[in-house]
């Protein structure tokens, strides 16, 4: 008899049990049960015939995952090349993933060609304006193992040497960000105050419109006191990637000098930029461990200059470039990006409280914003340009000290050669002298 039987199955009156039969049912009942493996399979054999297991099945529909890239920083630094060459890699690596597109990327033109302006272009025209005339968005990216769709979006800028008021400069920027964060509030109800219990998984790639990273061209030889303002204002609305374009100017020691520099500065700003309002150093993202142990650090070098007409030695110095694209690629375009999109996130639920407590007034968060930006009044766009113009002229001029000092060597010895000879003629000439008296 099975457990279940002894406790609800059938029986006969006890006085019309036999001690015999007793003593039976006494002796099932102290034995111990069957294991769990029997009873499981005894259960299964009693299963009525038509029962069948089923499994759930779904076709991937990817999650569509917004990656918004601001690009702005030091004039003619390659900003735009460097979309043009970004789009071009990530529309190779959608064939290589075997996904198609109805469409296909329209590649960029430089910002001042694509508006139809000169040089001298208004940032705030520019950004603010909402033309999307500056703005490249390449088609749906698919990567089934993560089941999502990349969709990149570059948002070009005129370089800061473009206008002669820096802080009307940060301003335009600070401005566009906190736009682009206002549509993400609207589209979420971001004053309905439950998004902060969202966890990350579900809010990871849902904001829209808001910038995941702001990359922020240097120029080659180090950046300007400007420069370094303007990451640490725009630090505090997005995440700041800081790289080094046109770095084939410069030789492979000027280039490591070059990114040690970059990193003492943002380390410590405020020996560089007088009247420095940030305190500490400035927050650039920082990759992950895995990532900064795997690739280089920040700030990446930009090879975006070469081409048929430069030197033997920078086309050759290329590659190292391109290495440098790839590598950023890597951070906007593998597992790095969760990152740059959960401190997106972070930053957004920042603005959602900030903007909240100035009544979902734009300008008057903008205009605070703004204020406390760590660009200084002291900073002299104008000065800067004129103080780089003189650095350049100096490394010139020693450049050229030090060929005339390679040729006045070789003159040099030259010279030491022909005396040498000389003396050996002369040698010669009085001992036939010598020989013929």
């Amino acid at each position: 008899m099975s457990d279940f039987e002894l406790l609800s199955g059938p029986s006969s009156p006890r006085s019309c049990r036999s001690m015999s039969s007793l003593e039976s049912s006494m002796n099932e009942a102290a034995a111990p049960p069957p294991p769990p493996a029997a009873m499981a399979a005894a259960a299964a054999a009693a299963a009525p015939s038509s029962s069948f297991t089923f499994t759930p099945k779904l076709d991937m529909r990817p999650i569509t995952t917004p990656i918004n890239l601001l690009v702005c920083g030091a004039s003619s630094t390659g900003k735009s090349s460097f979309i043009r060459a970004c789009a071009q890699m990530l529309s190779a690596a959608s064939s290589n993933l075997g996904t198609t597109s109805d469409s296909k990327a329209q590649l960029p033109s430089p910002a001042a060609e694509a508006a139809g302006i000169g040089a001298a272009a208004d940032p705030h025209a520019v950004l603010l304006s909402g033309s999307g005339a500056f703005c490249t968005k390449l088609p749906p990216i698919v990567c089934p193992a993560a089941c999502r769709e990349l969709v990149y979006t570059f948002q070009d800028c005129p370089g800061h040497g473009s206008s002669l008021n820096p802080a009307a400069y940060s301003e335009a920027l600070i401005t566009f960000l906190l736009q682009q964060q206002e549509k993400d509030y609207k589209l979420l109800q971001g004053g309905a105050g439950g998004l902060k219990a969202l966890s990350k998984s579900l809010t990871c790639g849902c904001l829209q419109h808001s910038i995941t990273a702001c990359i922020y061209f240097l120029p080659p030889h180090g950046p300007f006191r400007l420069d370094l303002a303007l990451m640490a204002s725009l630090a505090k609305h997005a995440a700041v990637l800081p790289v080094v374009g046109k770095a084939d100017a410069m030789t492979a020691d000027e280039a490591a000098a070059c990114c040690a520099a970059v990193r003492h500065m943002l380390a410590e700003p405020a020996e560089y930029v007088p009247g420095f309002k940030g305190g500490g150093s400035i927050g650039v993202y920082r990759p992950s461990a895995r990532s900064n142990a795997e690739g280089p650090r920040l700030p990446l070098l930009l090879h975006t200059r070469c081409g048929p007409t430069a030197a033997a030695a920078a086309a050759a110095a290329g590659a190292e470039g391109y290495g440098g694209l790839r590598s950023l690629l890597e951070l906007v375009a593998g597992n790095e990006v969760y990152g740059l999109l959960d401190r997106s996130w972070d930053q957004f639920i920042g603005f959602c409280d900030a903007y909240n407590a100035a009544g979902r007034r734009l300008q008057a968060l903008a205009a605070a914003a703004c204020q406390a930006a760590v660009v200084p009044a002291a900073v002299d766009a104008i000065g800067n340009e004129r103080l780089a113009e003189q650095v350049f002229d100096l490394q010139e001029q020693l450049q050229q000290l030090e060929t005339d000092k390679e040729q006045a060597d070789d003159v040099c010895l030259s010279l030491e050669r022909q005396l040498q000879q000389l003396k050996k003629d002369k040698a010669k000439a009085d001992a036939d002298v010598a020989r013929a008296s």
